[in-house]
């Protein structure tokens, strides 16, 4: 593995030229340690890349892909869903630099799951193997549902890639094509269920945008099983696009922003929806 690779690895990932040329250089500094890690990042979670700069984090974990890019291969998986599933590496290096100031990936435990294939994106959407999870009041409402689930059962975990307009009916192209390739590749793990912990499916969604908006046209896609307040700024710096600041400083550039920013002002705050769709 050279410098060319880790070029080509930024470029599939959509990483500007720039942040590709200092990952290449910190690559080449740190050879040694990308070349023992990189293979290890591509089969678990790796803490000894959090001891290193974001810019050698982003080194290893490009120099990984390649080996992430094998087993994709080595299970028939195609290059379309590989490409799209390592792009997010690309979207969280630029959260990195635009909300933290810093060049290279401060996210690793989050790539670490697209790295070693327990993440994909298809189509609009990502789906993560995961294990079904809901506060704990609302474990009577999920024995009541029709077919009932217990906590711990296989789910497909759902998430929303930034970058793309929420569009419904490529929200229900993503959930078809899913069902056909977890049965394809992944024919034993027969997950119960779509599930998703997001605020895209907090009620307080309904009171700030029209119900024919794409956010809470999403939301009615699942059957809500539980709400949590949103805690601390994370929600809403997906929303903002920034680091906290004063609600007079938010950029307030759409309709959503306006209201959350409002919400905010007066008190409020974003909710966390917890819902499910069957398979």
């Amino acid at each position: 593995m050279d410098r060319k690779d880790i070029l080509t690895a930024a470029a599939l990932c959509g990483i500007d030229d720039e942040t590709a040329a200092l990952a290449a250089d910190a690559f080449e500094r740190e050879r040694a340690f990308c070349e023992k890690y990189a293979p290890r990042c591509a089969r678990k979670f790796c803490p000894r890349l959090l001891r290193k700069p974001p810019i050698v984090r982003l080194a290893c974990v490009l120099a990984a892909t390649t080996y992430s890019h094998e087993r994709y291969r080595e299970l028939g998986i195609g290059d379309d869903v590989f490409a799209a599933t390592m792009s997010d590496i690309g979207i969280w290096t630029r959260n990195c630099r635009v909300r933290d100031g810093i060049v290279g990936l401060a996210n690793y435990p989050w790539v670490s799951h697209h790295l070693t294939l327990r993440l994909f994106r298809i189509g609009r959407l990502q789906f993560q193997f995961f294990k079904l999870y809901c506060p704990l009041g609302a474990i009577s409402r999920l024995r009541k549902m029709s077919p009932p689930h217990a906590l711990g059962e296989n789910i497909l975990n759902v998430h929303v890639p930034q970058g793309e307009k929420l569009d419904p009916a490529a929200c229900e192209a993503s959930f078809d094509a899913a069902r056909g390739f977890f049965a394809r590749h992944f024919p034993d793990y027969r997950a119960k269920c779509f599930f998703i912990d997001s605020w895209l499916l907090g009620p307080v969604n309904k009171t700030l945008l029209p119900s024919s908006s794409n956010i809470n046209v999403f939301a009615d896609m699942f059957s809500l099983i539980a709400v949590k307040k949103c805690k601390g700024w994370d929600d809403a710096e997906r929303i903002f696009d920034c680091k906290r600041r004063r609600v007079q400083m938010l950029p307030q550039d759409t309709s959503l922003r306006r209201a959350a920013a409002k919400l905010i002002a007066d008190g409020g705050c974003l909710e966390r929806g917890f819902g499910i769709r069957h398979l």
